[in-house]
Protein backbone atom coordinates (compact mmCIF):
# COMPACT_ATOMS: atom_id res chain seq x y z
CA UNK A 1 0.00 0.00 0.00
CA UNK A 2 1.57 3.19 -1.35
CA UNK A 3 1.19 6.71 1.27
CA UNK A 4 -0.21 9.12 -1.35
CA UNK A 5 0.16 11.99 1.26
CA UNK A 6 3.69 11.55 2.08
CA UNK A 7 4.61 14.56 4.45
CA UNK A 8 8.00 14.88 2.87
CA UNK A 9 7.21 16.00 -0.04
CA UNK A 10 7.45 19.41 1.27
CA UNK A 11 10.81 18.57 0.18
CA UNK A 12 11.33 17.76 -2.93
CA UNK A 13 13.58 20.03 -5.10
CA UNK A 14 11.67 22.83 -6.65
CA UNK A 15 12.80 25.11 -9.49
CA UNK A 16 11.40 28.57 -9.64
CA UNK A 17 13.04 31.81 -12.05
CA UNK A 18 14.73 34.95 -11.35
CA UNK A 19 15.70 37.91 -13.21
CA UNK A 20 19.56 38.40 -12.52
CA UNK A 21 20.90 41.92 -12.55
CA UNK A 22 24.34 41.06 -13.14
CA UNK A 23 23.21 39.34 -15.96
CA UNK A 24 21.56 42.85 -17.22
CA UNK A 25 18.63 41.20 -16.06
CA UNK A 26 18.62 37.84 -17.98
CA UNK A 27 16.36 35.45 -16.31
CA UNK A 28 17.86 32.06 -15.05
CA UNK A 29 15.89 28.90 -13.95
CA UNK A 30 17.28 27.32 -11.11
CA UNK A 31 16.55 24.15 -8.55
CA UNK A 32 16.89 23.30 -5.05
CA UNK A 33 19.76 21.10 -4.10
CA UNK A 34 19.00 17.55 -3.18
CA UNK A 35 20.88 16.10 -0.09
CA UNK A 36 22.71 14.02 -2.45
CA UNK A 37 24.20 17.44 -4.44
CA UNK A 38 24.42 19.45 -0.74
CA UNK A 39 27.19 16.26 0.28
CA UNK A 40 29.22 16.69 -3.26
CA UNK A 41 29.23 20.20 -2.69
CA UNK A 42 30.45 19.99 1.32
CA UNK A 43 32.83 17.27 0.59
CA UNK A 44 34.61 20.02 -1.93
CA UNK A 45 34.36 22.39 0.64
CA UNK A 46 35.72 20.40 3.73
CA UNK A 47 38.30 18.56 1.73
CA UNK A 48 41.19 20.62 3.37
CA UNK A 49 39.74 18.53 6.91
CA UNK A 50 39.37 18.99 10.66
CA UNK A 51 41.70 20.61 13.00
CA UNK A 52 40.53 20.71 16.60
CA UNK A 53 37.50 19.40 15.43
CA UNK A 54 36.80 22.60 13.13
CA UNK A 55 36.79 22.19 9.06
CA UNK A 56 40.21 23.77 7.70
CA UNK A 57 38.77 25.97 4.64
CA UNK A 58 40.73 27.75 2.15
CA UNK A 59 39.85 30.45 -0.52
CA UNK A 60 40.22 27.89 -3.33
CA UNK A 61 37.73 25.26 -1.68
CA UNK A 62 35.44 27.92 -1.33
CA UNK A 63 35.61 29.19 -4.40
CA UNK A 64 35.33 25.44 -5.74
CA UNK A 65 32.46 24.43 -3.54
CA UNK A 66 30.67 27.39 -5.06
CA UNK A 67 31.33 26.26 -9.25
CA UNK A 68 29.71 22.92 -8.24
CA UNK A 69 27.00 24.36 -6.38
CA UNK A 70 25.95 26.42 -9.52
CA UNK A 71 26.86 23.19 -11.73
CA UNK A 72 23.82 22.03 -9.50
CA UNK A 73 21.35 25.07 -9.33
CA UNK A 74 21.31 26.20 -12.98
CA UNK A 75 18.62 24.51 -14.99
CA UNK A 76 18.59 27.38 -17.30
CA UNK A 77 20.83 28.07 -18.93
CA UNK A 78 22.43 24.26 -17.92
CA UNK A 79 26.24 25.55 -17.66
CA UNK A 80 28.52 22.58 -16.44
CA UNK A 81 31.62 23.10 -13.98
CA UNK A 82 33.84 23.41 -16.74
CA UNK A 83 31.77 25.73 -18.47
CA UNK A 84 31.68 28.31 -15.34
CA UNK A 85 35.26 27.98 -14.76
CA UNK A 86 36.14 29.01 -18.22
CA UNK A 87 33.96 32.24 -17.28
CA UNK A 88 35.81 35.53 -16.31
CA UNK A 89 36.02 36.74 -12.75
CA UNK A 90 33.83 39.30 -13.77
CA UNK A 91 31.41 36.62 -13.37
CA UNK A 92 31.62 36.59 -9.52
CA UNK A 93 29.25 39.26 -9.13
CA UNK A 94 26.46 36.78 -10.88
CA UNK A 95 27.84 33.76 -9.27
CA UNK A 96 27.09 35.67 -5.91
CA UNK A 97 23.67 36.69 -6.83
CA UNK A 98 22.39 33.63 -7.68
CA UNK A 99 23.70 31.90 -4.63
CA UNK A 100 22.22 34.45 -2.60
CA UNK A 101 19.57 33.62 -4.05
CA UNK A 102 19.27 29.53 -2.98
CA UNK A 103 21.35 30.01 0.48
CA UNK A 104 19.22 29.72 2.97
CA UNK A 105 19.52 32.95 5.64
CA UNK A 106 20.06 32.70 9.23
CA UNK A 107 18.13 34.98 11.07
CA UNK A 108 20.13 37.28 13.34
CA UNK A 109 20.97 35.57 17.19
CA UNK A 110 19.93 32.21 15.64
CA UNK A 111 22.92 29.83 14.43
CA UNK A 112 22.48 27.34 11.38
CA UNK A 113 22.26 23.43 13.17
Amino acid sequence: MSNTNNPFDLFKPTETSHKIAALNGAEVTLKTLSQAEKAEIDAVLYSGGFEDGKPVLSMEALNKANIVKLSKILVEPKMSIKDLERLSVEADSAFKEIIDLVTPKVEEGKQES
